[in-house]
């Protein structure tokens, strides 16, 4: 198998470094950094970076402007939002709206991060999908034309729309999550 090729995106030299050396007995990854000054969307186009660890935090823009451009100019990178401290549900929601197919606190430890990684540079969303269920319907919500039914089940969680309409939650879980990575990044 290919290894992962992953770019760190980060203001801070350390964390960068120490992110690379966390990840670095990772056999399938291969890992780089770049200061947000530096190009980042030049490097990430000419040496096709799978996946982007992104600080949500980046002066003199924000991670969301740069994953927002990331999404646009190299769809085949997948962005993993890095925030500092667990995001409120407003933060979650824009994260998902630039692109990004998940988000992990600074603070996670290695084992999750690398999973994570993972993850998403084989093709998966990491985006928790009961979090989806239950912000984003509330945040959008329904449109007129729906039919009543889909009224019944937005803003549930997953084994809530499995108990509205008398399923497994396996059965639920497993299309919302095909569903999710289908989604295009605005």
């Amino acid at each position: 198998m290919d290894k992962i090729k992953v770019l760190v995106i980060d203001k801070q030299t350390y964390y960068r470094a120490g992110v690379c050396q966390a990840l670095s007995g990772q056999d399938d990854l291969e890992l780089s950094d770049c200061d947000p000054g530096d190009n980042p969307i030049g490097l990430i186009e000419t040496s096709a970076h799978d996946v982007v660890l992104l600080d949500i935090d980046l002066p003199p823009f924000s991670g969301l402007t740069l994953g927002r451009e990331i999404a646009r100019r190299c769809p085949a990178t997948k962005v993993i939002m890095l925030t500092p401290a667990k995001p409120n549900d407003e933060e979650l929601f824009e994260v998902v709206k630039v692109g990004a197919v998940a988000y992990l606190s600074k603070n996670t430890t290695p084992e999750d991060l690398a999973q994570t990684i993972k993850r998403v540079g084989v093709g998966k969303v990491a985006v928790k999908t009961e979090w989806m269920l239950l912000r984003i319907p509330a945040k959008v919500g329904c449109l007129p034309h729906q039919h009543q039914n889909q009224g019944r089940v937005l803003g549930k969680s997953g084994p809530g729309v499995a108990k509205a309409c008398s399923l497994n939650s396996s059965s639920v879980a497993a299309p919302t999550e095909s569903w999710v990575s289908t989604l295009p990044p605005r």
